[in-house]
């Protein structure tokens, strides 16, 4: 009877490995120079409502159906790509494809297959319009915040005004150059940027910034802030 036990939980053992495998294995397509990329330097990938895949590259923008890749270049005409480059891509809620490049960003128009340019008129300085964007999120209410080399800046939509979150959290100077951001939870925002303190950690129900120095393996993290450092 042990022995029939035995071999009944070794037959079900087998079963639920063999289910757990074949549900984990995926099936790899590789697309290269001869398949239509632009370029093999592929820096961000992502998928729009309609089931296409984008790719942005150090040389233009890709959309693949599957089949075929069709291919978007900057150019002197209205509806282009501004830069070649394509930093970052972000599909939002309500299914807007925005694309970050090296000049600035643009909002893909499904219907003209065309692309807009987000300028920003609340800056007499001019440089988000053409800032380099290397990350894009989504709040809850559907706000875009974008990443940069001059820093974060949130965009509420429809309204289109922006607003500097570094100057509204009094880190304009330090906030800067950044590389990633990631929302930890509704009101919490995780920034990663290439200066001395590179990793922020903004509440924006308090509207407070904290510089985190480290976090360990079990998820503490150490900040360093106006009050000394703390444990999280």
């Amino acid at each position: 009877m042990h022995r029939v036990t035995r071999l009944l939980f070794c037959l079900i053992l087998s079963a639920t490995y063999a289910g757990a495998t074949a549900q984990s294995s995926y099936n790899f397509h590789n697309l290269f120079l001869d398949d239509g990329l632009s370029d093999a330097r592929v820096n961000c990938i992502v998928q729009d409502k309609f089931g296409f895949m984008w790719f942005g590259t150090n040389n233009g923008l890709n959309r693949y159906d599957g089949y075929s890749m069709r291919n978007f270049y900057a150019g002197r005409e209205g509806g282009q790509l501004p830069s070649n480059e394509i930093l970052s891509l972000f599909t939002s809620k309500n299914g807007a494809l925005w694309v970050g490049t090296a000049r600035g960003l643009v909002r893909y128009n499904f219907a003209a297959e065309k692309f807009s340019k987000i300028d920003s008129t609340d800056f007499t300085s001019g440089l988000l319009a053409s800032m380099p964007v290397n990350a894009l999120q989504e709040d809850a209410q559907g706000q875009l915040y974008v990443g940069g080399t001059d820093g974060l800046f949130r965009l509420s939509l429809p309204a289109g005004t922006w607003k500097n979150m570094g100057e509204m959290m009094g880190v304009s100077q330090r906030l800067k150059q950044v590389r990633k951001i990631k929302f930890y939870n509704p009101s919490v925002l995780f920034v990663t940027t290439n200066t001395n303190l590179p990793f922020f950690q903004l509440d924006l129900t308090r509207n407070r910034a904290d510089s985190i120095l480290y976090k360990t393996e079990f998820g503490e993290g150490w900040n360093y802030n106006m009050f000394g450092l703390e444990k999280l």
